[in-house]
């Protein structure tokens, strides 16, 4: 099978790749890259001549992918959670060819600064909207998964993270379009029984 194939041809070739010269000179340091490089050429020109590509559908940006691309821009962050000192910026931009909405946040929590990107995008094969996260806070990411309402105003989206405790935590959160350049993020911890616990709430403004 093709498959089998190209499984020997790599484990033929990169043994080339991963060996180690007794003189690590200059010169078989750069012997060994161009043969790493030739593996990646052989096994692209096999697959391509066994009509690999032509079965390989590349997704293109949908209206759902439209829909986050209206979020670019950078925003003020300001909580609207009593006895929560926090505020930060939030830059949002399309990227991967029009694919992801990539985030990047910087902000401050009495006195903590803290850090966060993130990626959403919307998977035609769930047809739902996905979200990793990743924080200064966090070692592990969070994933979400979810939908916007009839209305197409508030996103809600499920998933799992880590908890303030650092264990696996279920998390709920809502993306309201209360305007074009007003957004209000919620988000709650989800215990076992399906109760929802409020951790924050943000309210996103869109600078000019």
């Amino acid at each position: 099978m093709l498959i089998n194939s190209v499984r020997d041809l790599f484990s033929g070739m990169t043994g080339r790749c991963n060996s180690k010269e007794t003189v690590p000179t200059n010169r078989n340091r750069l012997r060994q890259g161009w043969s790493c490089l030739a593996v990646v050429a052989v096994a692209v020109s096999v697959l391509a001549g066994n009509g690999w590509t032509q079965d390989f559908v590349i997704p293109r940006p949908g209206p759902e992918h439209e829909k986050l691309k209206q979020l670019e821009g950078t925003w003020d962050v300001v909580s609207e959670t009593e006895g929560m000192n926090f505020r930060g910026t939030m830059v949002w931009r399309m990227e991967l060819g029009g694919l992801w909405l990539g985030s990047q946040f910087e902000g401050e929590a009495d006195g903590v600064k803290f850090s966060g990107r993130g990626y959403d995008t919307y998977d035609p094969s769930k047809k739902k909207y996905v979200s990793v996260w990743i924080d200064s806070m966090s070692t592990r990411p969070a994933l979400f998964e979810g939908n916007y309402d009839a209305t197409g105003q508030v996103l809600t989206m499920e998933g799992e993270g880590p908890g303030l405790d650092g264990k696996p935590t279920r998390f709920r959160m809502t993306s309201e379009q209360v305007d074009a350049n007003t957004i209000v993020h919620t988000m709650w911890i989800v215990a076992e029984d399906g109760s929802a616990n409020l951790i924050f709430k943000m309210r996103y403004k869109r600078r000019p």
